[in-house]
């Protein structure tokens, strides 16, 4: 059959009865599936959320049940010989039945992520093919893979949904708007109360101070509680809301303007006598109400009040909250906040007595927020202890449900309620301010230690160790009998499990293994000997245990050495020899004897190696094999085995001759790449090589290197290589400073150059005359002149004074220079050029030269404006 004919058709059948006769056909089946509790497995997404459907819209979890109706389109089409391409889509969803949480439709929620789907492909004259797919309830494609010689045109294709998918991801997305709808029901009722609580007091006839402070704390608490949950947004309120919501909102808003705007009113007047007192205690009870009216709401609507009783950490109210206490404090604010936290851990203690741990802890927590907020509030120690008792309390009651649901078999439950525990223990355990006082939680404690005890009964070990650790933390750090005892219990445990694994391994003829865990449970015994003393004073078994293995391992190694397998021999033999000296008091002289002749052939090869290493040129290979062969002389006792020295001082002899042989020839490539990068005017690259040869000798020592080669190097290029990094460090700072800051170096290193005939090398460098003339500069010819004069070197000097005369400056300008110069000149009985002698522009020159006494005058004038005839000549040009 012809590949054109392979897209012809395909036959298909969504679900149960639906088939494709032809390739590109697009069927379409209207289809509806009923979802109840009872057609879910438990632990199914989908038996979650019925879950909550039913308690939260007081049914019966077997009355709720979901209808979704959708079309199923599909089409076929062939990809190449062996692949068939299945296109499907889920349109025109509609899903029926218990589609509201509450008053809230979410139809959409509700809906699954992907079906699990069997597709069966029947080609005529051979058996089914079966695939199990996954497919997205949005659509898609899904490649067939067809096996062997398969016609296409005797072919069809059976689409059966076996079941809907509801993903975690999903089901987060569900509970996430589930707990908002429910916090909608909350804050509806806490709205009420609180608007109920203002009409109540506020619209009374001449309200109290404290009662309008509080008004404005609670509608304050419940703006920003309720504002952060997003409400309004996430369930649309402007299309639905039931209880008016978005209206009471708007009220409480209006409300809190005023609450505030009479705050400050009030705040401008002097207090009322015990008015103070009523502040603290309705501030308290604003929190306690709040508690207490969440004891008598179901668990959805009970979360939202204890939110509220909950201190808002606003910067508004706590501005507010300092201002009200300077208020009643006579513009101090440390009695009314001092009484605040007191009231607080007051109340949270009477919940301590009545086992209302989570309650006590919500009230202590904005104990701990006014005083972290105001350092002049005092931390007391009934604050501690009651925090203490509060924490150990409901650690203690989350762990006790653990272990009872432990006990029932309810893995989930018992890991969920561990969690907490562990969780706020974990939180407690962070709070240095906290920890460092060593707390001590006794029930908490004590529960730990139980559950190790189980832990470890079934040999959980790593649990329960992990577990008592904990216990330790939560009794302050300090050991006592119970943790004392536990610890033993798990280290003799550990220790049990040590020797099992060691026989086991022996009886295996697992030796090496046995051995390794034998010295692992030498330092463990070493590590825990204060918990298994008493345990290990009785157990005389353990050393006929060791005993046995030794035995084991000298025979093995006795018998490996008889049949030449050296290398097993020698391992067996130094196992045998370290167990000796770690465990036993007597040492075997055949078993010393047998270490030398199995030991020395492998070290002798060992340093064969090493040999062949240094004629290789791999010096380090070399010497890493010596340190390993005398490193195995100590583990194998084989010091003063004099065959192995004499081998060993040898290779080590062999490696210093090789060593200095490196370095000549090192030396050598050294100086033959100077001289040729000298000839080849690559005076950069030879120096660098230079740097290198003197590193060498400052490293080596001149003594050791003794070259003839390297004294010519030295002797020949030194000053090139001198000449050629001035130069480069001149050129570096006359790019960054100029030329003026560089002329007594340029006439230095132009004097260098001179001296040491860095000519001969072909390097050249520009005169510093023809530089500055080049230049064309008054002021650098200036400033060399004035160099050169200071330096006493004339006739350079006069050279600059003639460049001022070439370039045009006129002669009353540079007067000064002249007769300087002339003074020098007749002093030192310098003959001047014959060019002085006639033109008008070196008269002054002329005057003082032939009569220097009759001008002393003139010439200390003259030295005294040098300075000032710099910056005329500039201003000239």
């Amino acid at each position: 059959m012809t590949r054109a004919l392979y897209s012809h058709f395909l036959l298909l059948v969504l679900c149960q009865n639906l088939f494709i006769h032809s390739f590109g056909q697009e069927i379409l089946q209207h289809k509806s599936i009923e979802i109840n509790y009872s057609s879910l497995a438990k632990t199914d997404n989908y038996a979650k959320v019925f879950s909550l459907l039913a308690s939260n819209n007081n049914k019966s979890i077997h009355s709720i049940h979901l209808n979704i109706l959708f079309d199923e389109i599909a089409n076929i089409s062939v990809r190449n010989y062996r692949y068939v391409e299945f296109n499907y889509q889920f349109s025109q969803t509609i899903i029926k039945g218990n589609i509201y949480f509450r008053d809230f439709e979410i139809d959409t929620l509700l809906l699954p992520d992907s079906v699990d789907v069997n597709i069966e492909l029947f080609p005529e004259g051979n058996n089914p093919v079966h695939f199990v797919r996954r497919l997205s309830f949005s659509g898609g494609k899904v490649l067939l893979d067809l096996y062997g010689d398969v016609l296409f045109d005797k072919l069809s294709v059976s689409f059966d949904i076996k079941r809907l998918i509801f993903s975690q991801k999903k089901y987060k997305q569900f509970t996430e708007i589930a707990d908002l709808i429910n916090y909608y029901y909350s804050y509806s009722r806490l709205d009420s109360l609180v608007l109920d609580y203002f009409y109540k007091t506020v619209s009374e006839r001449n309200p109290t101070a404290s009662v309008i402070f509080n008004c404005w704390f609670a509608l304050n608490r419940l703006k920003f509680y309720s504002l952060q949950h997003h409400l309004n947004r996430f369930l649309s309120l402007y299309k639905n809301d039931p209880f008016q919501l978005k209206k009471n909102q708007e009220k409480a808003r209006r409300l809190l303007r005023r609450s505030h705007t009479l705050s400050k009113e009030i705040l401008t007047v002097s207090p009322v006598s015990k008015d103070g007192k009523r502040y603290v205690n309705a501030f308290v009870e604003l929190s306690e109400k709040a508690l207490h009216e969440s004891q008598n709401l179901q668990p959805y609507m009970a979360e939202s009040f204890k939110e509220f009783a909950s201190i808002f950490p606003d910067e508004q109210q706590w501005q507010m909250m300092h201002r009200i206490s300077e208020y009643y404090d006579n513009g101090n604010s440390g009695r009314t906040l001092q009484e605040l936290f007191r009231l607080f851990v007051e109340k949270a203690t009477a919940l301590l007595q009545n086992n209302a741990y989570v309650e006590g802890l919500v009230l202590l927590n904005n104990a701990s927020l006014i005083q972290n907020r105001f350092p002049i509030v005092k931390r007391s120690g009934d604050f501690i202890n009651t925090y203490a008792g509060l924490l150990d309390g409901l650690m203690n009651s989350y762990l006790s449900v653990a272990m009872s649901a432990r006990k029932g078999g309810n893995t989930l439950m018992f890991s969920n309620y561990f969690n907490k525990a562990i969780g706020l223990f974990s939180h407690f355990l962070k709070d240095t301010t906290f920890y460092r006082q060593h707390i001590v939680f006794p029930y908490f404690r004590d529960e730990l230690l139980k559950l190790a005890q189980k832990e470890n009964t079934e040999n959980k070990t790593d649990v329960a160790l992990n577990l008592i650790d904990k216990a330790r933390q939560a009794n302050g750090n300090r050991i006592n009998s119970s943790i004392n005892s536990a610890y033993s219990a798990v280290y003799q445990n550990y220790y049990r499990k040590y020797k099992k694994n060691i026989r086991i391994h022996l009886e295996n003829h697992h030796l090496f293994q046995a051995k390794i865990l034998i010295d692992s449970i030498e330092n463990f015994v070493k590590t825990h000997r204060y918990f298994l003393g008493s345990y290990l004073s009785n157990d005389a078994n353990f050393y006929n245990l060791i005993y046995s293995v030794y035995l084991e391992i000298l025979q093995e190694g006795q018998m490996s050495f008889d049949n030449g397998k050296k290398q097993r021999a020698t391992d067996l033999l130094f196992a045998a020899k370290d167990m000796e000296d770690r465990y036993f008091t007597f040492h075997s002289e055949d078993l010393q004897v047998l270490l030398s002749q199995s030991f020395t052939p492998i070290a002798l090869t060992a340093l064969h190696n090493a040999n062949l290493e240094i004629w290789a040129n791999r010096i380090n290979n070399a010497k890493e094999i010596v340190k390993k062969v005398r490193r195995m002389q100590t583990d194998y006792h084989q010091q003063n085995n004099h065959q192995l020295n004499n081998a060993i001082n040898l290779i080590e002899q062999k490696i210093i001759e090789r060593k200095d042989l490196a370095l000549h020839q090192k030396f050598d490539n050294l100086a033959e790449n100077i001289n040729s990068e000298v000839h080849a005017r690559k005076y950069d690259k030879a120096s660098e090589n230079y740097k290198k040869m003197k590193a060498l000798i400052d490293q080596k020592g001149k003594s050791l290197i003794e070259i003839e080669e390297t004294k010519k190097i030295e002797k020949e290029y030194a000053d090139l290589f001198v000449f050629n990094t001035k130069y480069k460090a001149l050129k570096k700072k006359m790019f960054h400073q100029g030329v003026e800051a560089v002329i007594p170096e340029f006439a230095q290193l132009e004097d260098f150059y001179t001296v040491n005939n860095i000519a001969a090398f072909g390097l050249k460098i520009p005169g510093l005359y023809e530089f500055i003339k080049a230049q064309h500069s008054i002021e650098f010819a200036q400033s060399s002149l004035e160099y050169f004069m200071s330096i006493k070197q004339y006739i350079k000097a006069f050279s600059y004074l003639d460049l001022l005369r070439l370039w045009g400056v006129s002669p009353r300008k540079a007067k000064s220079y002249q007769q300087q110069i002339a003074k020098a000149f007749a002093e030192e009985n310098l003959q001047p050029d014959k060019l002085i002698f006639s033109g008008s522009w070196y008269a002054n020159f002329r005057i003082v030269f032939e009569n220097p006494s009759k001008h002393k005058n003139h010439l200390r004038r003259s030295e005294i404006s040098l300075i000032k005839n710099k910056a005329m000549i500039n201003q000239q040009h």
